[in-house]
């Protein structure tokens, strides 16, 4: 579903002064393969490149969405761009040994995690945002259905 308004070449969003609409299905796309991305609870380092990897080409497909909108600064500001972790300098491939290696692929893992997890609340509240008119809308006009409904029987 598209934003009434929304139009132009760039069909996934729209700039006006204070008001950002954006396709909803692309929104809902992202968020739900950010969260599967996210998916799991406990972080492996093996985990770590395909987290920062995710991390990254969701960033950037978010990036896009919202460049040219008043979103973008807070974009940057909450999601920063992070490295990729390559797993080719495993352990015993480095200097540093086993434990260093396992330290740094586990925190880079996390913390690509929880960026993800962030964009996807992110994602959310924008869905949220597109979406509030029309609930507000709905909202009033079943409360107007009831109080109309419940002044009929007197």
């Amino acid at each position: 579903m598209v934003i009434p308004g929304l139009a132009g070449a760039r069909s996934s969003r729209m700039t006006d002064s204070n008001v950002n609409s954006f396709d909803l299905g692309r929104l809902l796309r992202l968020k739900n393969a950010i969260a599967a991305i996210a998916h799991g609870t406990k972080i492996e380092p093996a985990d770590a490149p395909s987290l920062t990897d995710g991390y990254l080409r969701m960033r950037s497909q978010v990036a896009d969405l919202v460049s040219d909108t008043n979103l973008d600064e807070e974009f940057k500001e909450l999601f920063p761009e992070i490295p990729e972790f390559k797993s080719s300098g495993g352990p015993g491939m480095g200097g540093g040994g086993l434990i260093d290696w396992h330290t740094e692929a586990t925190t880079a893992g996390t913390n690509a995690q929880r960026l993800l997890d962030q964009l996807s609340g992110w994602i959310g509240g924008l869905i949220e945002e597109q979406t509030l008119p029309e609930r507000i809308q709905a909202e009033a006009a079943e409360r107007v259905k009831q109080e109309r409904g419940g002044f009929e029987g007197v």
